[in-house]
């Protein structure tokens, strides 16, 4: 719902359901529709909740995850998969569990100079929707929200107590990060953040 300044004050986490039994996204439609997914749901950036067609990754030879990166490789081979195929079947039937343990996800490390990686991801998925000219007014602000939360991800990864970055180190990357011009325009745009982060915007 929208709150009183105009912006969205709550989401629902988006799941396959919401579609029905079985939805098809091709084409503009499924750029259209990508920014409000990667925000909402976990159903685009990593690669255990989805079946890949084999033939098209061995007909595009470049078709791989990027060597060196150890945090959102498998996004970044998402959205080069997307690019090609243009066309993603979303099914309500569940097939398949992730179980997480605790201290074992990556995702939950400490992971050094994440924002670069962060933003890596981040201009490549603005740049894949707007080839297919699929940004909109009615996307951006979703495309903002991930951004969002992206960059504040980064950020909290700066403070952590697992960074071992200097506190003077700490204060320069941070203040990079809040002049870099796709941090400024994420946070022009974006529709929702959660509550206990509402003060970073007025940096």
């Amino acid at each position: 719902h929208m709150g009183t300044d105009g912006r969205i004050a709550a989401r629902n986490a988006l799941t396959c359901e919401q579609f029905g039994k079985e939805c098809v996204l091709e084409g503009k439609v499924l750029f259209e529709n990508l920014p409000f997914l990667v925000w909402a749901s976990c159903t685009v950036e990593g690669p255990c909740n989805r079946i890949y067609k084999r033939s098209l990754i061995e007909k595009q030879q470049l078709l791989r995850f990027p060597e060196g990166m150890h945090y959102g490789e498998d996004f970044l081979f998402n959205l080069e998969y997307l690019d090609r195929c243009c066309r993603a079947v979303f099914l309500q039937k569940t097939l398949y569990h992730y179980m997480m343990w605790p201290g074992e996800s990556l995702a939950r490390k400490y992971v050094p100079n994440l924002y670069q990686g962060q933003k890596r991801q981040l201009v490549r998925l603005r740049r894949l929707v707007e080839e297919h000219g699929a940004l909109t007014d009615a996307n951006r602000g979703c495309m903002a929200n991930y951004e969002v939360g992206q960059i504040v991800k980064s950020m909290m990864a700066l403070v952590s107590p697992q960074c071992p970055d200097s506190l003077v180190s700490k204060k320069q990357q941070l203040c990079a990060m809040v002049q870099d011009p796709l941090v400024q325009e994420a946070f022009a745009d974006y529709q929702y953040l959660e509550p206990q982060y509402m003060a970073i915007p007025r940096l």
